[in-house]
């Protein structure tokens, strides 16, 4: 238990630093999900990919609850860089109702 609570820390702590808390979220989530591409790359906490790397739809997993419906969104808060957000949030996909 501890060291799933310095991870979620860890977490919350990344998603603060790199302002996704509280510019696209209010609060950090209690899980993530597993992004994994077919190029051999993972999405991770703060990770820059190129658009080669991800050009293909990833495999997505995440912890569920039973009877529960979930929305996917992929998004980039600060479009197209850091340096230069001028597109501001970019919504890539939505999926919606996911069981």
């Amino acid at each position: 238990v501890q060291c799933l609570s310095r991870a979620m820390s860890s977490v919350r702590d990344r998603f603060v630093e790199h302002g996704i808390v509280p510019d696209v979220l209010d609060t950090p989530p209690n899980s993530l999900a597993e992004f994994q591409y077919d190029s051999g790359v993972n999405a991770e906490l703060g990770n820059i990919l190129t658009p080669t790397q991800v050009q293909n739809q990833p495999k997505v997993t995440y912890p569920t609850e039973k009877d529960a419906k979930y929305t996917l969104v992929l998004t980039d808060p600060d479009a197209p860089s850091r340096k230069d957000p001028k597109w501001g949030e970019w919504k890539h996909f939505v999926v919606a109702n996911i069981p």
